[in-house]
Parts: structure tokens; sequence; C-alpha cells
């Protein structure tokens, strides 16, 4: 009798406590299983520190407005204990203005001697979101810029899954092979869980005046996942894309290695790997339309298990 293939269960929770379960398959491959180790090793030791729902339709709390408003908020709690922050300002004049702010806050969240001086117990939380807080106002302004070229009718929808305690692991050398641009709705990818910030998050911020030592490509796997839900990205987005990375990259090619990041090396680890696809599928963009607006009706993860 063939080995039943594992499977992950993922139970999203509303505010009126209504779930909703995710199954998806998992990859058969070396980065999928180590994965999968951490994962097991957080559903078993460690809880869930945070799913945050990022792009999805009806969901006004989730606005670039209203997480601005939210993140001047929280840069004003910082600014009482870290006087190193008093001249942080978030400019939401427009777009480029705003993605400019969030450049400068990325370089206070990610420098070195700042952070070791000033992360405590009492304020750990208010970095998290701080940081968390950036990335979904960047990852808003990349879906306004998408809305308005009408590329496609879905968001560009994900969830973020991180856990107090994620087990880190180093990258094997092989799996660098793995990370690839390209994304499938449905599919599970592992999150990248350092502080610093890689090359693709660099480039679509267009920060070029981000420090040489904050540049940092993936170093680690972890429990920490990304459950896309957004338009598929196939071969041809990655190829054109990867031109597009490259073109930036070699403008400033010199920082980047000093960084330590070369073109030709695949550990500067463009993308990310995927690990686990949904166990369903959509017949067409519609279907992909609605199982999206469903989704945008819940508001957290409530559990995670692995099931044969």
């Amino acid at each position: 009798m063939s080995r039943k293939a594992q499977q992950l269960v993922v139970t999203l929770a509303n505010s009126e406590n209504k779930l909703l379960e995710l199954s998806y398959v998992l990859n058969e491959t070396q980065a999928a299983k180590i994965w999968l180790e951490c994962l097991s090793s957080a559903i078993a030791k460690s809880k869930i520190a945070a799913s945050r729902f990022y792009n999805f339709r009806n969901r006004p709390e989730a606005g670039i407005e209203k997480l601005t408003e939210r993140l001047e908020e929280t840069v004003a709690l910082l600014t009482q204990s870290i006087p190193q922050l008093k001249d942080a300002r978030i400019d939401s004049t427009n777009s480029a203005a705003l993605q400019k702010s969030l450049n400068e806050l990325h370089t206070q969240f990610a420098h070195s001697h700042l952070i070791e001086k000033n992360i405590t117990n009492q304020n750990r939380e208010l970095w998290s979101e701080f940081n968390a807080l950036i990335h979904q106002i960047e990852s808003a302004l990349i879906a306004k810029n998408l809305q308005e070229k009408k590329e496609s009718p879905l968001e560009i929808s994900r969830i973020e899954l991180t856990w107090k305690e994620d087990f880190k692991t180093t990258i094997p050398q092989p799996c660098f092979d793995e990370f690839t641009l390209q994304k499938k709705f449905g599919s599970i990818q592992i999150n990248y869980c350092q502080v610093g910030r890689n090359l693709h998050e660099i480039f679509f911020a267009q920060d070029d005046s981000v420090p040489a030592e904050h540049i940092q490509p993936a170093r680690f796997f972890s429990a920490n996942s990304t459950l896309w839900f957004g338009p598929d990205l196939n071969e041809n987005y990655e190829k054109i894309t990867l031109l597009k990375i490259k073109e930036w990259f070699l403008k400033s090619e010199q920082k980047f290695n000093s960084a330590g990041v070369f073109w030709d090396r695949p550990d500067k680890a463009l993308g990310a790997v995927t690990v686990a696809q949904l166990d369903r599928e959509f017949k067409n963009i519609d279907e992909k339309l609605h199982f999206q607006n469903e989704i945008s009706k819940f508001s957290e993860i409530r559990s995670v298990s692995i099931t044969t």
C-alpha cells in the first residue's frame, strides 16, 4: 500500500467565530521537508504570533490611509522611549512620497545598533507592529499600482503567518535553486524571517539609498509562511521581472557586492520557495475571485495542523 501524502490544514476564523478550513498538499522537495519540520515544531511547541491579511477586498481597516494612520500612531508611541525616531516623518502626499518615507523607516528599523540598544520586552510588540505596518502599506501601494494598470482582476492578496518561536534553520546550499518569482494562486511560500531587507523587496521599493549592511538575502527557512491568493505569477512574469531586477542591480552592483551579494550566485535568493498547494482546482478567474472574496470575510488563522 502506498503511503498517503501529508496534508496541511489551515483553519481561518472571523469575528463571529465562523470557520473555514483550507487543505494543502505538501510539495515533495528538500525545502518543503525542512519547512515542514520547522512548522511541526512550531505547532507542537509554539503559538501563532500573528496572521495578517494583505489586500483583500471589503476591508477598510487595511486601506492605505488607515494603515498609515496606524503607523503614525505606532511611531509616536515608540518615540516616547526611543529619541532616535523623533525625526521620523511620514509623507502621504502621493504614492512616491509615501514609499520614500517607508524606505527611510525601513532603515530606522533595520539599523542594527538602534535595534540592539532599544528593543525591550516592553516595546517588542510595538517594533513588530512598526515593521508589519510598513510591509502592509508597501503591499497596498503595489496593489494600487497594479489596479491602475488593470493587469489582473485579482487583488495581490496574501496571508502572512508568523509564530512566536519560528524555529529558524540555515538554508542548505541546494535549496537556493528552489527560489523563484513564480507563484500560483493557492500556494504557500516560506517567509523571510530576518532583520534586514532582501533584493526582491528593495527592488519593488526602489530604495536606492538602503545601507549596504541592511541588504540581507534569505539565509534561513522557518515556520513563518505566506499563503498566496493573488494572481498567478508565471514563467513569463518571472522572465520579464528578472530582467528589470538585473538592470537595477547592475546600476548599484558595487554596493551589493560589498554586502556579499553577487548576481551570478544563486544564494542572492530572489523571490521565495513554494512548499504547498491548495487542494482544490479553479476552472477560471471568476472562481478564484469568488474564493478570494470568501477569504476576505475572515480575519485570523485560528489553527494549523498536519494530517496524513
